[in-house]
């Protein structure tokens, strides 16, 4: 566009013009790329999740933060997919075999509990009861107590670091500069047509942010989206003159 104004026209600081005119195009961020993804946040050593009421006042009491997940960002709670991905696994086996599913998941879930983690280098039952539960295999930690807590914590804060190095070179993660204050377009998650836009139509404005999680307001509702689903729109700082900026868009417009 720059270099068609160029062949016809001329005035001071006409690419910039041009560029802030495609800027504030309001079609063209509905359509444009989507934005990449913010470097991983690395929760801490995880609890289990809960959602009851008499489990949120127990933690309120306690003192106890619960961490919870965006909608529409699976990738936030990774150990549950991968969970559910073994119980499916289990499952289908049960089913080939003609197995009482009941009595199958109980026998993954000792096996699940009395092995150990890959992260954290001990077994559930372990980290949870600083014990391993009793299984039909006899073991040496039986006659020999060992505190796992912290060894298990270190080893967890390392894979997950190394994980995360690995994750944000191969996703190409970038930070964003979305802050509180600024008026964003939220991408739509559901398509009902190849046409359909990569972002919706409304403008949200962020009215909360927690690293990678945004609290946005818009259209007279509240949503929490990872900040990854958000378009900044540019705000038009440093504007054109006007007789420069109505040029440009009749020229446009004609052309």
């Amino acid at each position: 566009m720059k270099r068609r104004m160029r062949a016809k026209v001329w005035w001071l600081r006409l690419d910039r013009d041009v560029e802030q005119h495609v800027k504030m195009c309001r079609s063209c961020l509905l359509v444009s790329q989507l934005t990449r993804p913010p470097p991983m946040k690395r929760h801490v050593f995880p609890g289990r999740q809960f959602v009851s009421a008499q489990f949120k006042d127990f933690c309120e009491a306690s003192g106890i933060t619960l961490i919870a997940t965006p909608p529409y960002w699976p990738q936030s709670n990774g150990e549950v997919e991968n969970m559910n991905r073994s119980l499916g696994k289990r499952l289908k086996i049960a089913s080939l075999n003609k197995g009482n599913f009941k009595e199958e998941l109980q026998k993954f879930i000792l096996t699940y509990n009395t092995t150990p983690h890959g992260t954290a280098g001990s077994t559930p039952s372990e980290l949870m009861f600083n014990r391993t539960i009793r299984d039909k295999l006899p073991d040496i930690r039986d006659i020999i107590e060992e505190v796992v807590d912290t060894s298990a914590r270190d080893n967890d804060l390392i894979n997950k670091q190394k994980g995360k190095l690995t994750g944000d070179k191969v996703r190409g993660a970038k930070e964003s500069d979305i802050k509180v204050g600024d008026k964003v377009l939220l991408k739509n998650v559901i398509f009902l047509s190849k046409l359909t836009p990569n972002f919706e139509t409304t403008e949200y404005k962020v009215v909360e942010r927690n690293g990678n999680e945004v609290e946005l307001f818009g259209n007279g509702r509240k949503v929490r989206r990872n900040v990854s689903h958000c378009k900044r729109i540019p705000s038009n700082e440093g504007p054109p003159n006007n007789s420069n900026e109505d040029a440009l868009t009749r020229l446009i417009l004609n052309a």
